[in-house]
């Protein structure tokens, strides 16, 4: 069971995956032919019901020509403002 910061991740990371996809006017099977993902799989990330595998989230974000290292700290940013973290 994931909690309200996992599952916030998964809904973040899969909007701005759809979001980059959306930027390049390309359907999900487009990225499936680009990425060899699914077309299926893309919709569950997309919608933030499934965690990526490293793999995958590699072969997605190369596809869509996106720095690894980027998008990952802008969503640790991102979540950090959501879920502050509480001093002791």
């Amino acid at each position: 069971m994931m909690d309200k910061k996992d599952a916030n991740y998964c809904r973040l990371v899969g909007m701005r995956l759809r979001a980059a996809r959306m930027e390049h006017n390309w359907s999900r099977e487009e990225l499936e032919y680009r990425s060899g993902v699914s077309y299926n799989h893309i919709g569950k990330i997309e919608r933030g019901e499934a965690h990526p595998k490293l793999k995958t989230f590699h072969l997605l974000l190369k596809a869509l020509g996106i720095n690894s290292n980027q998008f990952l700290q802008s969503v640790e940013k991102e979540l950090n403002e959501q879920f502050p973290i509480k001093e002791k």
